[in-house]
């Protein structure tokens, strides 16, 4: 299952609102909603303004690690130890405890407000950072605040 580590987020301030029909529903006012804000934050940028950059760290997590459940199998033998579906020998159902399905969902360990100059650190030490990630396996926010032409 593909999955990220840290997500950098810029934000803006509204300045254009969405206006709605009175009969709107809500997939229609959300659709508005979204052409609004791309405007705005096309207009924004055109004006040269730059919004609020955040970067997040997070982690993939099974909400469902380690939950058992009772689940019926049918056309179980005895004798054989197996299942048989040919009809031809006796079977039972039995019941065995198994694993729930993963459910995943996105934990997030950190965030912090950063500037232009660290987002452009983070993308010229990119390199480091990902190799640590696969290395430990998980992330720290403060890998990304760490100078990587120093550590050895």
């Amino acid at each position: 299952m593909p999955a990220f580590n840290y997500i950098v987020v810029e934000l803006f301030d509204r300045m254009i609102f969405p206006e709605y029909p009175n009969n709107a529903n809500s997939q229609l006012k959300k659709a508005i909603t979204w052409r609004t804000c791309n405007n705005d934050i096309s207009q924004q940028r055109s004006k040269g303004i730059r919004g609020k950059i955040f970067l997040i760290t997070c982690h993939l997590f099974n909400k469902n690690k380690g939950k058992l459940v009772t689940k019926l199998f049918h056309n179980w033998n005895e004798e054989y130890g197996g299942f048989d579906y040919s009809g031809k020998v006796p079977t039972t159902t039995i019941t065995r405890k198994v694993q729930l399905e993963p459910e995943w969902e996105y934990r997030i360990t950190g965030c912090r407000k950063i500037n232009y100059k660290r987002l452009k650190y983070i993308k010229e030490n990119y390199e480091h950072i990902y190799e640590r990630i696969l290395d430990e396996k998980h992330v720290l926010i403060e890998w990304f605040f760490e100078k990587y032409h120093e550590r050895k």
